[in-house]
């Protein structure tokens, strides 16, 4: 069987209805449903605020890192081996606070000697000296030679210095005995235990333990240095003031000051070193903890508006302004310090402009739209 009589068939009567179509003026349904599908619809609906001056804490992020305020690696200073340790690992110690106690009967054999040593040379120099007041009565009456009463005084005098060195002996000794308890140098958070009972430690050498200072702590960041004139004209003015934030099972935030600002710029990375110290009252920062810094540059002045306002593009950010009529204009803006959901803005603009707040996607320049709600009543500037 041959479809292309068929075929035939179909074109002429596709052909005659088109002819229909054009000549009696009647629409398609395709050309019916493509004109209802591409009607316009109405002005876009906005929400619109007007623009006022304001004030905002001008304020730069950065990720610091946590940092003892003081560190100290606690070692002998004598040799000897460790006999008691009077701490548990990570405790928090006070100052002159007994460590370690080392093997101390070396030590108190030496002071003995040393001790000893003294006595007997004091004993020593007061019979010399006795020698020497009882010649001094021969000597008047001329019964001593000259050659013996120099050699008495020379004698009284070698045990002076004896008995000086035995005394300097004996404090050294003593010293040495002291050294045989090992006390902490600083209020702090001590670490793991390196040194055991039992453990032969050498002067200087061995680590004990490492003991941190972490009230205050610490945070080191780094900021760009285009703040810099910032950073040094609100030091003048009093200081500097960061808060750190961190999470853990909630979000926490420590308040502190800056007290160090490093005197060079890095080359590498055109960044500032800072370093603020944080109060850590409850010991909840540890170094090595990173936590987000916000540093706090001060007030800035201008017009104020909610983040939502400013729209970005690829030739920067804008806002939409209302003229009278409702027709919407795009005015260039520069952001000039944004912080907790506002911003403060410069551009062509005036306090009492009208912007839209919300509803941008529908919005086009040269467009009017309908304000469907003020949200003055809602945004109360500072």
């Amino acid at each position: 069987m041959s479809y292309r009589p068929l075929f035939y068939s179909l074109v002429v009567a596709g052909l005659l209805a088109g002819g229909y179509f054009y000549y009696t003026g009647e629409k398609s349904p395709a050309t019916v449903s493509s004109k209802k599908s591409g009607k316009k619809s109405g002005p876009a609906a906005v929400t619109t605020l007007r623009l006022a001056e304001g004030a905002l804490m001008e304020v730069v992020e950065a990720v610091g890192v946590l940092e003892a305020d003081t560190t100290v690696t606690l070692k002998s200073r004598v040799d000897g081996q460790v006999d008691k340790v009077w701490f548990r690992e990570g405790q928090v110690v006070k100052q002159g606070e007994t460590l370690f106690t080392l093997d101390s009967r070396s030590f108190d054999a030496q002071l003995r000697q040393a001790h000893a040593n003294l006595e007997r040379d004091t004993a020593l120099l007061a019979k010399a000296q006795q020698d020497l007041n009882r010649s001094r009565e021969l000597e008047r009456k001329d019964l001593a030679t000259r050659e013996k009463m120099d050699n008495l005084r020379a004698e009284v005098a070698s045990l002076n210095a004896t008995v000086a060195a035995d005394r300097a002996q004996e404090e050294h000794a003593r010293l040495m005995l002291s050294y045989a308890t090992i006390t902490s140098p600083l209020e702090g958070m001590t670490g793991a235990i390196l040194a055991q009972p039992g453990n032969t430690v050498r002067q200087n050498d061995t680590p004990l333990v490492v003991i941190n200072r972490v009230q205050p702590v610490q945070v080191r960041f780094a900021i760009p240095e285009k703040w810099l004139p910032r950073v040094q004209q609100r030091i003048k003015e009093g200081g500097l003031t960061v808060q750190a934030t961190w999470s853990g099972e909630k979000t926490l935030t420590e308040a502190g000051k800056v007290i160090f600002v490093n005197n060079a710029v890095d080359v590498a990375t055109g960044t500032l070193t800072l370093k603020a110290a944080l109060p850590n009252q409850d010991m909840r920062l540890l170094p090595g903890q990173f936590v987000r810094v916000t540093l706090a540059l001060g007030e800035i002045k201008g017009i104020l508006v909610p983040s939502k306002v400013v729209q970005f593009g690829q030739k920067g950010s804008y806002v939409y302004r209302l003229k009278g009529d409702g027709e919407a204009e795009k005015i260039t803006v520069e952001v000039v310090s944004e912080n907790e959901g506002k911003m403060i803005i410069r551009g062509n603009l005036q306090p009492g402009d009208e912007v839209v707040l919300e509803g941008h996607l529908r919005v086009n320049a040269g467009d009017k739209v309908n304000r469907s709600d003020d949200a003055n009543h809602k945004w109360k500037h500072p």
